[in-house]
Parts: structure tokens; C-alpha cells; sequence
């Protein structure tokens, strides 16, 4: 079933661009705690994070485990791209 609506942090993937009125762009380096902040008051069915370099991927990995605290592990589906992005990250457990 497609998502109601997104949350992304992917590069240049801003709502206008996407074509899309129910994607919602909160920028580069965001901290964990706004993306929680975004999923509170709003209903997001889906979270884009982008991990463009191998630094960033702690990051992405502390946003998780930010959400998973929060309690929503079980409300929202999180998408990791970008090239340092492997297969044991996405299976990592936090």
C-alpha cells in the first residue's frame, strides 16, 4: 500500500521538486529529536533518510534508535539510501 505521507532527508528531494504534496523536506544534518518532533505532529507513514557518506552513517543509525525510544517503531517505515548504505546496516540491530 503506498504511504499517506512522507518524511524525507534525501538530497534534493524537496516537495516541489517530488511532485508530490505529501512529502514534507526538513533539510540536511538534521538531529534526531526533529524528526521526532515532525512524526508527533504529524501522521507519516514513512521516514527517507539520505546517508551520502560513510561519515554520516552514525547518524542515520542514532536517528533510528532515537525513533525506536520515542515509540515509533511500529507507526513509521524507515528508508536509508545512498552509496555507503550496505545490506548489514539495514539488518544491523540497534
Amino acid at each position: 500500500m503506498p504511504a499517506k505521507k512522507a518524511l524525507v532527508n534525501y538530497a534534493k528531494c524537496h516537495p516541489e521538486r517530488c511532485g508530490n504534496s505529501h512529502l514534507q523536506y526538513l533539510g540536511v544534518d538534521v538531529p534526531p529529536q526533529k524528526f521526532c518532533e515532525a512524526l508527533e505532529k504529524n501522521e507519516y507513514d514513512v521516514l527517507g533518510l539520505s546517508v551520502l557518506l560513510t561519515t554520516s552513517m552514525p547518524s542515520a543509525i542514532n536517528t533510528i534508535n532515537e525513533l525506536k525510544t520515542a515509540g515509533f517503531k511500529d507507526k513509521v517505515k524507515v528508508m536509508i539510501g545512498g552509496a555507503p548504505v550496505t545490506h548489514m546496516l539495514t539488518v544491523r540491530p540497534a
